[in-house]
């Protein structure tokens, strides 16, 4: 069969089926292939009596203390986060700059390493009309403010903890 390609066509299409689009149904079985493949082995190599005891065993109270101060960490970097943004010019709302932080934070939990859920909030931060070295300028800094933080809590920690 022959296929007539147009000049105006644009190149990445093929055959006249766009690239991106020729097999995704190959891509969705090998997800859900690989997602069973993982929910069977935890379920094989776990004993869920023992791990649904020591669940139901936990203080109701230390849990929703545990819950409140992660959600009010995440919730303080994406402050930072924002005051960084503003001082690049940003001027979106602190709903925005929260709501990108909280997508950025789920992606670096479930992704592998750390840096899908930053450049995540890069590309995110993008769309929202940022230039893009700004964008990718304010992820940078965010995270240089984290480890400064972090080295701080060390130093001012440390004389507590050595002997």
């Amino acid at each position: 069969m022959l296929i007539l390609k147009y000049q105006n066509e644009p190149a990445n299409y093929t055959d006249g089926v766009p690239i991106s689009g020729r097999r995704p149904h190959l891509f969705t079985a090998v997800k859900i292939a690989l997602s069973a493949a993982v929910i069977i082995a935890v379920a094989r190599n776990v004993d869920l009596a023992a791990a649904w005891q020591r669940f139901a065993d936990q203080s109701l109270w230390f849990s929703s203390a545990a819950i409140a101060i992660l959600i009010l960490q995440i919730g303080i970097g994406g402050l930072r986060w924002h005051f960084i943004l503003r001082g690049l010019g940003d001027k979106s709302p602190v709903s925005t700059s929260l709501r990108l932080y909280y997508i950025s934070v789920f992606f670096n939990t479930w992704l592998w390493g750390a840096v899908g859920g930053d450049m995540l909030r890069a590309w995110l931060t993008r769309r929202e009309q940022l230039r893009l070295r700004d964008a990718v300028n304010s992820v940078v800094l965010d995270r240089v403010a984290a480890v400064a933080a972090v080295g701080i809590l060390i130093l001012v920690t440390a004389p507590v903890f050595i002997r």
